[in-house]
């Protein structure tokens, strides 16, 4: 989802209209586009790699 930067803008506008809320789950990066506007691009969190049940270390593969 993109969003069109207005001037002055300090935290990401919030996808469903609410007030700006600069959250872990509402990040954003700042792109340029092929026509040259800048957008808001969302980023998505990283994932997690599986774990061990018992010793908690990270698994191979």
């Amino acid at each position: 989802m993109r969003i069109k930067i207005l001037g002055g803008a300090t935290a990401p506008p919030c996808p469903n209209g609410g007030p700006p809320m600069n959250t872990k789950s509402n990040r954003v990066k700042v792109i340029k586009t092929p026509g040259g506007k800048l957008t808001y691009q969302y980023v998505k969190k990283r994932g997690t790699v599986p774990k061990c049940g018992d010793c908690k270390i990270e698994l191979p593969g």
